[in-house]
């Protein structure tokens, strides 16, 4: 099914007369709030987050439109993408910063999130960013290096297990077979991503300069180079040492 959405350039910055819609985003669907032109508020219930779902709630949008969502990672990497293929902004805010703006809060459920989501937008509209999409470059290699996290979080946690035989009264030499084959599997697994995130980052000249550069840092291994380029977009998102600073959280902020 192919939901045919008007196209629109992305803004680069939002203007007072946009008309937010706020967002709370989850994995099969996600709630709007939104006021229409004669100022009544309405609900949208359980949107898809899907392909079809998406499309379909964003060829109803009026031109003016300016979607706001909190940064839920993954949840919202499909509607973001859409969006910027159909030129409507979208804007990703922390959910600490909606938490603290609102003051004192009762009460809590998706419509009520979507609502406060959508308040927020509006009052500090001049505060918001548009979102583009990552490349299809980046969105691989950030695919390829979260598989890699997991596999590697499964060889810990088998490896814990096998450390911990030295500790038992009596140990199943059935069950370290098993354990053994998948760490040898998963290790295989493993030299196979970090080979083909290799090959990706060499692939683009821009990542692969990023990359060298990034490795020549004392302390700066392949891993946290790669994480580096994925969380900062290759440096087009952090592109000043302090923010990076900030972003990982090693800059020291005083607080008396």
């Amino acid at each position: 099914m192919v939901v045919a959405v008007q196209y629109r350039r992305l803004p680069s910055k939002l203007n007072a007369m946009e008309q937010m819609y706020g967002i709370d985003l989850g994995l099969p669907s996600f709630e709007v709030s939104f006021f229409d032109v004669q100022g009544q508020l309405h609900h949208l219930k359980q949107v898809k987050n899907t392909v079809e779902g998406i499309g379909l709630f964003l060829s109803l949008l009026p031109l003016n439109a300016c979607l706001c969502a909190e940064n839920a990672g993954l949840y919202g990497d499909l509607l973001l993408h859409l969006c910027s293929c159909a030129g409507v902004p979208i804007c990703f805010v922390p959910g600490y910063k909606i938490k603290h703006s609102m003051g004192l809060q009762r009460g809590k459920s998706d419509e009520v999130d979507a609502c406060r989501i959508r308040e927020y937008a509006e009052r500090f509209s001049d505060r918001l960013q548009p979102c583009s999409a990552s490349t299809e470059e980046l969105e691989e290699l950030q695919e390829l290096y979260r598989t890699r996290g997991q596999l590697v979080e499964s060889r810990k946690r088998l490896s814990t297990l096998n450390r911990g035989d030295n500790c038992k009264v009596m140990v199943s030499l059935a069950a370290a077979r098993v354990r053994q084959h998948l760490l040898d599997e998963l290790d295989e697994q493993i030299r196979g991503l970090d080979a083909e995130i290799d090959r990706l980052i060499k692939s683009n000249p821009e990542q692969e300069k990023s990359y060298r550069i990034l490795t020549s840092v004392s302390g700066v291994g392949p891993v946290t180079a790669c994480e580096l380029i994925i969380k900062t977009e290759d440096f087009q998102k952090l592109d000043t040492a302090k923010r990076c600073a900030a972003y990982a959280g090693i800059a020291p902020y005083p607080k008396e």
